[in-house]
């Protein structure tokens, strides 16, 4: 590795992912609760943190981590899938969804 190259090495380990940076210093993301997508989702801002991919609150774009339906998912009854693109939806409670998008 060069001196101007920098990076991370992620591992999995039983119960989580245990990254090392370029410098040897270990941080450990823990899983919760076996909640897997939570373990995933710590992860993925670990790394965009790491490389200072983050925005401030005033940038035109930002970069978000967000849990969308799986393709075969049928919502429950209290449930409704809004669209965010071509192929990916939101899981939201009916109840939670005006019909005017200024609300």
């Amino acid at each position: 590795m060069k001196k101007s190259d920098w990076g991370i090495e992620i591992t999995k380990v039983s119960n989580g992912f245990s990254i090392k940076d370029q410098h040897g210093d270990i941080t450990v993301i823990q899983e919760d609760e076996n909640d897997e997508l939570l373990l995933a989702e710590k992860l993925l801002w670990q790394i965009i943190e790491f490389f200072g991919l983050t925005r401030d609150s005033y940038a035109r774009d930002s970069i978000a981590i967000i849990r969308v339906a799986g393709r075969k998912y049928e919502p429950l009854e209290d449930e409704a899938l809004v669209p965010i693109d071509g192929s990916h939806y939101l899981v939201r409670k009916s109840a939670d969804i005006t019909e005017d998008p200024d609300k």
